[in-house]
């Protein structure tokens, strides 16, 4: 399984790297380097994810709480430091409520889930991830939502999520995972990982900031990276594992 995920994962970038080298034409040089600095740290991010979830499941188990834990942090964070005419504590009690089912379900997902599963749901949401990124930059012209997350396009989205529903088919079939299973669990990840960005991105435009933080370079905060795999996690735990 590792040697066929590598390839695969590779291969993928490989692909990746060319999307790149397609949206930067005609850009400034610092918006290029900008870009390249963000994919290359993907690149990293994706493969220690992996190489957790190959460790067994402690190792894999330290990383959700680290995510966890530094995600909780960064949603007190943004909301000590963003507008001042928002400031009710509801708003971020609700939040932190939401936040705390969805942490819970990622670390049940982590405890229930075996290796495959791990691998099969981060993949389709990596894929989600960077797919819709790539398309959008390549092809995205009808923004949606755009005062919630201004760069999200529609074009950007379809392509997202046919490329999750694509990829669940591969690995399904890898796996030794119905086909039904295989694109149903597709969908539910990329759908539930889009609502988890968009949920994300609400928060932060009520409080007037652009990212969680600045620990990835080229991506902001933890939940800036990891939001759409927290949300998709426990989505695939509800609906699979239960």
């Amino acid at each position: 399984m590792i040697t066929f995920i590598l390839v695969l994962v590779n291969v993928l970038f490989s692909i990746g790297i060319l999307g790149t080298f397609i949206s930067n034409r005609g850009l400034d040089q610092p918006t290029k380097k900008a870009r390249w600095k963000k994919f290359w740290v993907y690149y990293l991010i994706v493969h220690v994810t992996f190489a957790c979830a190959w460790a067994g499941l402690s190792a894999f188990m330290v990383l959700m709480g680290v995510i966890v834990l530094k995600g909780g942090s960064e949603i007190i964070s943004v909301r000590a430091k963003g507008n001042q005419e928002n400031k009710e504590t509801a708003v971020l009690v609700c939040t932190f409520l939401v936040y705390i089912i969805l942490a819970a379900g990622l670390i049940a997902f982590s405890i229930k889930s075996s290796a495959k599963e791990k691998v099969f749901v981060f993949m389709i949401i990596c894929m989600f991830d960077g797919f819709s990124q790539i398309a959008g930059q390549i092809a995205g012209k009808h923004h949606f939502l755009p005062n919630i997350s201004p760069g999200k396009t529609l074009e950007g989205a379809i392509g997202g999520i046919l490329s999750a529903a694509a990829m669940a088919i591969v690995l399904g079939r890898y796996f030794d995972f119905t086909l039904t299973h295989s694109i149903s669990a597709g969908l539910v990840l990329a759908f539930s990982g889009l609502a988890g960005d968009i949920t994300a991105s609400y928060y932060k435009r009520l409080n007037g900031v652009k990212d969680f933080g600045k620990i990835l370079p080229g991506h902001g905060g933890v939940l800036d990276r990891f939001d759409s795999f927290i949300s998709g996690a426990c989505a695939y735990f509800i609906f699979y594992l239960q």
